[in-house]
């Protein structure tokens, strides 16, 4: 009976300190401004030898597989400023707007949010999708995948207009308000997604 209490209470341990490290992450991290208080670990290996990668092992989230290789673990996706060039790693303070943190398919969110867009103007980003090599895809018409943006269920349809070219996404404040996109990506050959972002908060205003 002791024995069994004893492992109870360190699984319960363990549980709460995942449960807290989340809920420190939702709470310090999310919101516009300010940089990531966490250091993700670059001591990792990498596939160098310009292969794909073995998207197939045990060790790679099912949620963030694609067809020979995967997303990345740390951060899956980022919107950069529009002028930043394609580059390995992930972007630093002044290149970043906003970046996915993943914590698994339900848990994973958006830091920087909301994504401001001027009333009666327009706010352009590049989109970064990184695999777990931490090399960035390249996106678009002639490339092996292409990217969409969607609004999420109940955002108004007058709130913002889109424009998808390539990895830029231009928004376009047509109403003030707030509400919510995801980005897609899409296997070229069949146009099927291969994977949708979390929701990312919008908001439009002066």
């Amino acid at each position: 009976m002791g024995r069994f209490l004893k492992r109870r209470r360190v699984i319960g341990a363990a549980a709460s300190g995942l449960g807290a490290g989340i809920a420190g992450c939702l709470g310090g991290n999310e919101s516009e401004g300010g940089e990531d208080s966490h250091e993700h670990d670059h001591n990792h290996d990498h596939n160098d030898d310009g292969g794909s990668d073995t998207a197939a092992d045990d060790d790679v989230d099912p949620a963030l597989r694609l067809d020979g290789t995967a997303l990345s673990e740390a951060f899956p996706i980022e919107l950069v400023e529009p002028d930043v060039d394609p580059f390995e790693g992930f972007a630093a303070g002044e290149q970043r707007v906003a970046n996915v943190h993943w914590h698994g398919e339900d848990l994973s969110h958006w830091h920087h949010q909301p994504l401001r867009i001027p009333l009666g103007g327009t706010r352009r980003v590049r989109t970064r999708f990184v695999d777990r090599n931490e090399r960035e895809l390249p996106v678009g018409p002639a490339e092996s995948y292409h990217q969409s943006v969607r609004t999420t269920a109940g955002t108004a349809d007058e709130l913002t207009s889109i424009t998808v070219e390539g990895a830029h996404v231009t928004f376009t404040g047509d109403a003030a308000g707030t509400g919510g996109v995801a980005f897609r990506l899409h296997d070229s050959e069949d146009d099927t997604v291969a994977w949708t972002s979390p929701d990312l908060e919008i908001a439009v205003g002066e």
